[in-house]
């Protein structure tokens, strides 16, 4: 029990631990819709759900192939949702690095606040808002990017020339 407990107040267990969750959001975010399908031969309820959830997602795709203003407005959400993941994984990854930055900060600036604080609880508590919030924006993130790609690809097929006279 002691080692657990000496792991838990290791940043590098938080960041892997994290790292690891985001991986798997990512995953989530994008298998989503298949795990739906699957768990939708195994109950009835649950298939009920998935054909809402798929009747809502068509509605969405087909408001957004009939109105070209939105239907840039989300590609430009999905391209700002991938910078703010993007940006907060960053800070994730770089969060096991605050203990050693903020030593060296109170070693010259003693006179801050924040330098009361125990540096390895400042990187473990940065490690893991961090992580839930990478965790939820790359979920959300990937959720966005694949409606917006499937629009886009609608889009094109209804303003493609047919080959009719080929």
């Amino acid at each position: 029990m002691s080692s657990i407990t000496e792991n838990l107040k290791d940043p590098s267990w938080w960041f892997s631990a994290f790292f690891i969750a985001i991986i798997a959001s990512v995953i989530a975010g994008f298998a989503k819709d298949r795990i739906g399908l699957l768990a939708a031969t195994l109950s009835s309820s649950m298939k009920l759900r998935q054909e809402k959830r798929l009747i809502a997602k068509q509605a969405q795709i087909e408001q957004l192939v009939g109105n070209e203003t939105l239907l840039i407005l989300k590609s430009i959400q999905a391209g700002v949702a991938s910078i703010f993941s993007l940006l907060v994984f960053i800070m994730f990854l770089l969060s096991p690095m605050w203990a050693d930055v903020m030593i060296n900060w109170c070693g010259t600036a003693s006179f801050d606040p924040s330098c009361n604080l125990d540096p390895q609880s400042f990187a473990i508590l940065a490690s893991f808002i961090f992580g839930l919030l990478s965790v939820y924006s790359t979920y959300k993130m990937s959720s966005v990017l694949k409606i917006s790609s499937e629009a886009i690809r609608a889009y094109r097929q209804k303003q493609s020339p047919t080959k009719e006279n080929s």
